[in-house]
């Protein structure tokens, strides 16, 4: 027969080994946690890696830099005559015109205006649009192409996703992964237009359909210093048509880069022809221009 000694004895050992399992227990829970988060935090730092990687062979050019520069020159208050335009509003309100070219003499204010531009559709904060630009320069071989527009473009398609954790960088990461192992050097414009900018802006717009403003919209500035831009306006001409009146292009240049596409007039080249009958969903053209006759 135990004593009331051995009976409290008991008890303290059987309450020690609950204890001592709960302990167990907590310990091993916040063991996995940590696990998980290490494993988590690993997984993102690889995936932050992966993406740098692709970013750097993409190695897109300043358009940042290029936007800050311009925009030092803007002086409040200029530009804003743009606002009361028929040109802009029929670019801005019409899903039959989302195509607008802004030209001008050498100096007259052109890229001063697209960083405007730039920064009024940044400052209007809209939560479901993205704009995206390029600055073309003759001067410089690595924006003076389409493909460095494009990758312009994709480059910050990307930055976007990143930042908002957008599921369409699911999308492209894998078409731009598999165009880097395809090659040592940059992707050319096919490719990047092709397999990247085209579906990913399609898909981003579709993702967002029900938003009733334009949902991607595209500045390019001083395309009179674009190698051969044809194939890049009449695939952003598309694009265009295929959205349905959500995805618009803004482009300043010279009238005699504009003349040499032969864009305006629908009795253009048989090509041009082809995209003005399957393209424009009326008789109105689907492009409007707006002369850029004196400084902003």
């Amino acid at each position: 027969m135990s004593s009331p000694i051995d009976k409290k004895f008991k008890e303290l050992r059987e309450a020690i080994a609950k204890q001592r399992n709960r302990l167990h227990t907590v310990s091993a829970t916040e063991h996995n946690a940590h696990s998980a988060a290490f494993y988590d935090k690993s997984e993102l730092l690889q995936r932050s890696k992966h993406q740098r990687e692709l970013k750097e062979w993409l190695n897109a050019p300043d358009y940042e830099g290029d936007f800050r520069a311009a925009n030092k020159l803007h002086y409040q208050g200029t530009c804003d005559w743009l606002h009361k335009k028929q040109a802009l509003i029929e670019w801005t309100t019409s899903t039959d015109r989302p195509f607008l070219f802004i030209y001008g003499i050498p100096g007259a204010g052109k890229t001063v205006l697209s960083s405007w531009f730039i920064n009024e559709a940044r400052s209007a904060g809209a939560s479901d649009g993205l704009i995206l630009f390029h600055y073309f320069k003759d001067t410089d071989t690595n924006k003076r192409t389409s493909a460095s527009a494009i990758r312009s473009l994709v480059d910050q398609l990307m930055n976007h996703c990143i930042c908002t954790n957008d599921p369409l960088m699911l999308q492209l990461e894998p078409s731009l992964n598999e165009i880097s192992l395809q090659r040592t050097r940059h992707a050319d414009y096919d490719d990047l237009w092709g397999k990247i900018f085209s579906v990913a802006a399609l898909a981003f717009i579709h993702a967002k359909d029900a938003c009733p403003s334009p949902i991607v919209t595209v500045v390019l500035d001083a395309m009179d210093e674009c190698q051969s831009p044809g194939t890049l306006i009449k695939d952003l001409l598309a694009l265009t048509a295929q959205s349905r009146g959500k995805f618009r292009v803004l482009v300043t240049g010279r009238k005699s880069a504009w003349d040499r596409l032969d864009l305006v007039s629908p009795t253009a080249s048989p090509t041009l022809n082809s995209l003005w009958r399957t393209y424009s969903r009326t008789s109105a053209p689907l492009c409007v221009t707006q002369s850029l006759a004196s400084r902003v």
